[in-house]
């Protein structure tokens, strides 16, 4: 197979990277309105973050991982419960109860949470052609 890619080396003044964050962001997730349900959620530490978060190339396993990891308490009607007071299984037993539309909301905040972003220019070696790339995310910067 050909690769018709063309790679070239660049350096990118850090300085100059921004941190991006989408408006319709929070960590607060409503799941269900009619039983006022929903999540808190908190942001992954370096700690549980992997080659497939930073790729952006997760296995299934992985997700789930890093939204049980990621909840911070869980919410119905006034009862609040705090994820540290939880077991694993507790939390996998939620997580895996949801439905997929509960679920869609949940990824929803790591889409959208703040994110590396900065616009280089750079030229083709072979063309000579100039363009313009963003380069965004863990995966763009260290990937």
């Amino acid at each position: 197979m050909d690769d018709k890619k063309t790679y070239e080396n660049i350096e990118v003044d850090i300085t100059k990277v921004e941190v991006y964050v989408d408006d319709d962001h929070s960590n607060k997730v409503d799941l269900d309105e009619t039983r006022k349900l929903g999540v808190v959620l908190k942001y992954p530490s370096l700690k549980i973050i992997n080659d497939g978060i930073i790729s952006g190339d997760l296995k299934l396993k992985e997700s789930y991982e890093l939204i049980y990891n990621s909840i911070e308490q869980i919410y119905e009607g006034d009862k609040t419960y705090l994820a540290k007071d939880s077991t694993k299984e507790e939390l996998e037993e939620f997580v895996n109860g949801l439905t997929s539309d509960q679920m869609r909301k949940i990824q929803n905040f790591f889409s959208t949470m703040p994110r590396l972003e900065q616009k280089i220019k750079v030229k083709n070696p072979i063309t000579n052609v100039e363009s313009e790339v963003t380069l965004k995310g863990l995966a763009d910067f260290f990937g």
